[in-house]
């Protein structure tokens, strides 16, 4: 996320038993991450870029490590520098949603972009939990910002010595804009809270991730 409608791009690359394709000036649009009981955790991306040209791909492919709901942990904190010691939350899914909000800058004489600019970058999500306290409705009705955190840390792999694989998603600033309760027959109370992330001055930061694997560069 830069300071600029600009951003640097990568050139996206197909591989298919039947044709190869590359695809230049590639974006990143959207880029959804969530965690769910009884399930892998996942993510969704959508890119745009310019139109396919052939070529001819030797990819290779390293070892990946999932992340299963064991090993997911959600905490909020007043400040996200607080959010090592911040307050564990036992939810039943999350899910955190990155848009770049992109656009096609088009010229005349050529059927191909100039480029793919960014608008309004805008981070939003939503947890769902047992309702057995008011927490996240007071911070709803009382307009109260919290720094929240999404970690996933696959304990059974080692990388190195003592590290594992694990991913940080941290939000310097959110503001909750929803709180749904769900009665069912002979079930158990849930609530669903929506929450957007909001720019922290404080912090000079609205998202932060950080990624630990055994690649040592990109």
């Amino acid at each position: 996320m830069l300071q600029s409608a600009q951003h640097p791009s990568l050139t996206l690359f197909l591989d298919d038993p039947n044709q190869d394709y590359k695809y230049a000036l590639g974006v990143l649009e959207t880029l959804e991450v969530e965690a769910m009981l009884g399930q892998f955790a996942r993510y969704r991306a959508a890119g745009r870029a310019k139109a396919g040209a052939t070529a001819t791909l030797t990819p290779s492919y390293t070892a990946e490590n999932q992340f299963l709901p064991q090993h997911i942990t959600v905490k909020y904190a007043d400040d996200e520098d607080d959010l090592d010691s911040g307050t564990a939350v036992d939810v039943r899914s999350m899910r955190i949603s990155i848009a770049k909000n992109i656009e096609d800058d088009r010229k005349l004489g050529s059927v191909d972009q100039a480029d793919i600019l960014n608008k309004q970058f805008a981070v939003e999500g939503t947890l769902e939990l047992v309702f057995d306290a008011t927490t996240f409705h007071g911070f709803m009705m009382g307009d109260t910002a919290k720094a929240m955190r999404l970690e996933l840390e696959n304990s059974a792999v080692t990388i190195g010595d003592t590290l594992h694989p694990k991913l940080t998603i941290d939000l310097a600033k959110a503001k909750f804009s929803s709180f749904e309760k769900s009665y069912e027959n002979d079930g158990v109370v849930t609530a669903t809270v929506n929450f957007k992330a909001l720019y922290s001055t404080t912090e000079s930061a609205m998202i932060t991730a950080v990624l630990t694997n055994e690649t040592a560069s990109y």
